[in-house]
């Protein structure tokens, strides 16, 4: 992207290269992501795993399966049952509707969430990650404040298996954006992620499930976990973030 010129040829519009820029940052955090998890990463395999069907028009209601679609997509349809994962700040509302300033940009967002909430006949579930990678780099968020706004109260699971929070109930349109008929709820400003307990250093061995064996360039402390930059016997430089990684020391 950037010995290319790519990114730089984007800003030649301002209108639109911030909004094709985060785009391009999702994508470096979904190849990374994948790169991570894959046993034999490979381009198609990549294109394979993110190409998702996303035609309305083929979706058959009798069909006893779980829909995936996006919000806008959903307009106009309903379910027993809605799943809305991803309710957290700079997700949704999203980063630059934060950023920009502009309330009609906030609002628009507002107006999206109150229609995936009506999509729910029966009863809706909310998801929020404690730490997720986004735009290349980690992010504790906190749940969204359409939370609040749609009085969701939000209950930290006790499982140990469940690294987020849940909550679901039949919802009531006419209590959308009444905070004040809400039960109030403190969230926290950020919740640390999940420590491995182990310390590395520069020069290190160590062994990656998909990459191999490798050496420990650099160690970078960021927050509660540490960026290492490693380099392996057979595919070169890579950066992980220790907590997730699932080193083997050698």
């Amino acid at each position: 992207l950037e010995k290319s010129g790519y990114l730089s040829s984007l800003d030649a519009d301002p209108v639109t290269a911030d909004d094709r820029k985060e785009n391009l940052r999702e994508l470096v955090s979904n190849l990374m992501r994948y790169q991570e998890d894959a046993p034999d990463p490979t381009l198609t395999g990549f294109l394979e795993e993110v190409s998702l069907m996303t035609d309305i028009d083929q979706y058959n209601q009798e069909a006893d399966a779980v829909v995936l679609m996006t919000m806008h997509a959903a307009k106009g349809l309903e379910f027993p049952y809605v799943f809305l994962p991803g309710w957290e700040e700079q997700v949704f509302p999203s980063y630059m509707a934060l950023q920009s300033g502009a309330m009609s940009d906030l609002e628009e967002e507002r107006r999206i969430a109150y229609v995936a909430i009506t999509r729910a006949r029966e009863q809706i579930y909310f998801s929020a990650a404690q730490i997720r990678l986004l735009y290349g780099n980690m992010m504790h968020n906190r749940p969204s404040r359409f939370l609040l706004e749609a009085g969701v109260a939000a209950e930290e699971s006790k499982s140990k298996h469940n690294t987020g929070f849940s909550a679901g109930h039949p919802f009531s349109p006419a209590h959308f954006g009444s905070a004040r008929e809400s039960p109030q709820i403190d969230f926290p400003q950020s919740i640390a992620p999940p420590k491995t307990g182990a310390s590395y250093s520069e020069g290190e061995r160590i062994r990656h499930k998909a990459f191999g064996d490798g050496t420990i360039r650099k160690a970078t402390q960021m927050g509660n976990d540490v960026m290492l930059e490693i380099v392996f016997d057979l595919h070169g430089s890579k950066k992980v973030m220790a907590n997730f990684a699932r080193l083997e020391k050698i």
